[in-house]
Order: C-alpha cells, then structure tokens, then sequence
C-alpha cells in the first residue's frame, strides 16, 4: 500500500466538512490554515454526545 492509499479526501462544499463523501456532523467550527513550506493544518471543533 502506497502513500496516496492511505490520504482520505476532504472537501468544504458551503461550509459543511465531507470526508471521502460523507458529511462530517457534529462540527461547530473549523479553522483552515494553510502555510507554503509546510501541509495544511485543520482545527475540528465538534459537538459530541456521551
């Protein structure tokens, strides 16, 4: 198994969050930062019920 296996595919599509497809629920915020010498960075800030 190569690398680009492993990477799941996340889109921001009207401000939900979808990872390889499926609407990540429970999410309050997010914040997106991205810095050219280094990968993206994703903060979650999710709504969980125990």
């Amino acid at each position: 198994m190569n690398d680009k296996e492993i990477l799941s595919k996340l889109e921001i599509k009207n401000g939900q969050l979808f990872l390889d497809g499926i609407e990540l629920k429970g999410v309050t915020e997010y914040e997106l930062k991205k810095c050219s010498t280094e990968p993206a960075e994703l903060t979650l800030k999710v709504l969980v019920r125990d």
